[in-house]
């Protein structure tokens, strides 16, 4: 009798264990697991309803370095990050810096074409192309008006302008490198050059003049003076409105207005607490702002700072990749990813999104 009831006690824990086996949720295991530290994450970008995670990359948990000028994405899935240490490649898995063999070295800008060929803006040695997995390198010997390259854009016809702090060049498309000669622009320290949907070209010197490139001529100029804004340095055109532009300064503001017409009558926007406007970039119906103490977003006539993020101070650029999520940089603390998730992703797959 009691080896009957031994038999049966044992039969019942068997089926509550099969029970609870088919019951239970399964362990939920990414790709890239691991049992090094993960990186830092957060959530709640402002204080809203929607869900995001962010990650810092750092020098502590993947990425070579701890600060990043600039970021692009390749067609082929990579992402490319500018940094005083070099070119770094992201694979979604692993961030490689690029030998010194290639002669890459101190990054400080970074572009796209519309052929896929990456253009490396350095510090001090000019310009690298990446094309077919080689780089070619365009320096003051070639027509390069200064070895320090701040930025880079296409015009609409696939005319590449470099420029850098002594003036603009021109790479023309036949291959002509060929400085562009203008006395408004001529060994101007150029902040940042941006194109429209329609291929004209926006720039912002060191001394906050705002112009416009047409071709192969500058078509618009202006002096703080005459725009009466005081301390520009950052410049975004309208995809949607042609000649119109976003005008970020070192305060607390950003206008917006037409440049065609004198930039008469601009919208001022408030945006503090955030100050000293690096960069602006628009995707989909928000404005992004990029500022020396962090980071916001504008939505309607909304400002919305972004709160509970690792980064926060010396944001320079941000990039959206294939998948939505966007990337941002900071010249003191590294690269940080941010992922929206939405209200039905599950606590383990939000663990789960890491790159």
């Amino acid at each position: 009798m009691a080896k009957r009831h031994m038999v049966t006690r044992l039969w019942l824990i068997a089926l509550l264990v099969l029970t609870v086996g088919l019951v239970a949720p399964p362990h939920t295991t990414c790709a890239q697991e691991s049992t090094t530290e993960q990186p830092e994450l957060s959530v709640d970008l402002a204080s809203n309803d929607e869900g995001y995670s962010a990650v810092l990359y750092d020098n502590t948990n993947g990425l070579p370095t701890s600060e990043a000028n600039d970021i692009v994405e390749t067609k082929e899935g990579f992402i490319w990050i500018g940094s005083y240490s070099g070119l770094i490649r992201y694979d979604g898995n692993t961030f490689e810096r690029m030998g010194s063999t290639t002669g890459v070295a101190s990054v400080v800008s970074l572009f796209v074409d519309s052929t896929d060929r990456l253009w490396v803006g350095t510090n001090d040695s000019g310009v690298a192309v990446l094309e077919d997995g080689e780089f070619r390198f365009i320096t003051m010997e070639d027509g390069l008006t200064s070895a320090s390259v701040r930025a880079v854009a296409e015009d609409g016809i696939g005319n590449i302008f470099v420029a850098t702090t002594e003036g603009i060049t021109l790479v023309s498309q036949d291959g002509r490198i060929v400085p562009m000669h203008d006395p408004r622009v001529d060994e101007s320290y150029v902040r940042d050059l941006l194109p429209d949907s329609k291929g004209v070209l926006y720039g912002v010197t060191m001394e906050g003049e705002v112009f416009s490139i047409k071709g192969e001529a500058l078509r618009d100029f202006y002096t703080s003076e005459q725009l009466g804004i005081p301390s520009v340095i950052s410049v975004l055109p309208d995809p949607n409105r042609d000649g119109y532009v976003y005008l970020g300064t070192k305060e607390s503001s950003v206008y917006y207005g037409n440049l065609e017409d004198g930039f008469a009558n601009p919208k001022r926007i408030d945006v503090s607490p955030l100050s000293s406007i690096k960069s602006l970039a628009l995707f989909g119906d928000r404005l992004w702002i990029c500022a020396d103490n962090g980071i916001g977003f504008m939505e309607g006539d909304h400002v919305h700072q972004v709160q509970n993020v690792p980064l926060n101070n010396s944001i320079d650029h941000v990039a959206q990749d294939y998948e939505g999520n966007l990337w941002f940089t900071s010249s003191r603390q590294g690269v940080m990813k941010i992922v929206p998730t939405s209200s039905q992703t599950s606590s383990s797959a939000m663990a789960c999104r890491r790159p």
